[in-house]
């Protein structure tokens, strides 16, 4: 049977249980994205905004602890992800995994006060930058094909926004904080499709 690139991060979950297709919408967003999942992209946003004027002293240290967080987190998903035979998954474990890989030289950067050239960290956030703006243009193709509501538009838009900032800022330090933010805007509009039974 010929899978259809537009199944996306579900196509493994409906093949293991094909009675999930009573669910709604809202219900298989929230399966393709999990809480887990939500949780640490929100504790990677934050953290770069932190990390944006953390320059020194106590605050440095936190940041750079955050930064040692969000590494694990990103390597425990990536590794998750990867384990997937849907393609869209692996390109979302490569994306965890640069992100990891970023977060870690913050880390080192914050906590062993080593230097650490930006071109090292934003080279890691433009693959991440990169893979977020593939799996939006997905989620946004699915979208227009399956006539899909406008929660799972928004998380395509979300995402692909999300994906652009966060490799303008790998690409351009000097305006990572003003790019920083509409991650962190466009972050907000995806929780709120995903969560928006939540929020009722």
């Amino acid at each position: 049977m010929q899978v259809r690139p537009a199944q996306f991060f579900s196509y493994q979950q409906r093949q293991a249980d094909p009675f999930k297709s009573w669910q709604s919408p809202v219900q298989v967003l929230h399966e393709e994205n999990p809480l887990g999942e939500q949780a640490f992209e929100v504790a990677h946003v934050g953290t770069d905004i932190f990390l944006d004027y953390a320059h020194s002293g106590a605050a440095s240290t936190v940041g750079g602890v955050a930064a040692g967080a969000v590494a694990l987190m990103g390597l425990g998903w990536g590794i998750s992800r990867l384990r997937s035979g849907a393609w869209p998954d692996k390109v979302a474990g490569m994306g965890h995994l640069a992100l990891a890989s970023a977060s870690t030289l913050h880390a080192v950067q914050h906590l062993a006060h080593l230097h650490v050239p930006h071109a090292a960290i934003g080279a890691f956030e433009v693959v991440h930058g990169l893979a977020s703006m593939g799996l939006g243009l997905s989620e946004l193709r699915r979208a227009s094909r399956e006539g899909a509501g406008l929660e799972r538009k928004l998380v395509g838009l979300g995402e692909l926004t999300m994906g652009v900032a966060i490799a303008g800022a790998g690409l351009f330090g000097h305006l990572a904080p003003a790019l920083h933010i509409v991650a962190a805007g466009a972050l907000a509009v995806k929780q709120v499709a995903l969560n928006k039974d939540l929020l009722r």
